[in-house]
């Protein structure tokens, strides 16, 4: 009669521990790379906003990059008309043209700013700005790659 030997088969131990400092350290790296990203758009900026950057591992994996500037907000998600009022002074004063340092829907600066004579007036009447969309930019660029990362980094933690 054949003798049928029946061997158990044992899988390895799942490397939790591993796996965790792993998706850590790729959230750290895309939160850099987004961060840069951000900076990209004020690179020709004279006052650059300071954009910081936080990262959490629970139920989902989160990166977290802005900041609380009031002008890159402005940029950002734009502006209605409005009046500008002198607050020190009795008027403004401010040059004919201006060339927009960014593009809505571009992560990236261009040299401008004010150019031409120079005018005064009591109030201005600002024609509003177009939201340049960077964050919906960066979020729709980021969201795949940050995705492959993350998977990735629950790869070469748990060993596979």
């Amino acid at each position: 009669m054949p003798v049928i030997v029946v061997k158990g088969i044992k899988p390895q131990r799942l490397r939790v521990a591993s796996a965790v400092a792993e998706v850590k350290k790729a959230l750290q790296a895309e939160a850099a790379k987004i961060k840069r990203e951000y900076a990209r758009t004020t690179a020709t900026w004279r006052r650059k906003p300071k954009f910081k950057q936080l990262t959490a591992l629970g139920a989902n994996a989160e990166v977290l990059v802005g900041t609380d500037d009031k002008i890159y907000n402005y940029v950002d998600l734009g502006t209605r008309p409005h009046y500008i009022l002198p607050r020190r002074v009795r008027r403004l004063r401010f040059r004919t043209g201006y060339a927009a340092k960014t593009t809505p829907g571009y992560i990236g600066s261009y040299p401008g700013g004010a150019f031409g004579d120079y005018r005064y007036a009591r109030r201005v009447r600002h024609p509003g700005t177009k939201a340049r969309g960077f964050t919906a930019r960066i979020q729709e660029m980021r969201h795949r790659p940050f995705r492959e990362r993350i998977m990735q980094a629950i790869r070469k933690g748990v060993g596979q």
